[in-house]
């Protein structure tokens, strides 16, 4: 009983941290994003590249059984 309590408790922690890590990637590229708009890059040069940014910063959450 005590080990699922402290799982569970580790689990909640590790969806805390993924937010987290989530939230900042999608914040860093909305800021690159615009950055690349301003340096004359495209519209779809610079959506690759911001889907590049987020995908590579969030982490994988690999759920146990």
């Amino acid at each position: 009983y005590q080990l699922q309590t402290i799982c569970l408790i580790v689990s909640c922690l590790d969806q805390q941290f993924v937010h987290l890590i989530t939230a900042i990637a999608i914040a860093i590229g909305a800021i690159f994003f615009i950055i690349s708009m301003v340096m004359g890059y495209g519209l779809v040069e610079s959506i690759i590249f911001v889907i590049g940014i987020i995908v590579a910063n969030v982490p994988e959450v690999r759920r146990s059984q």
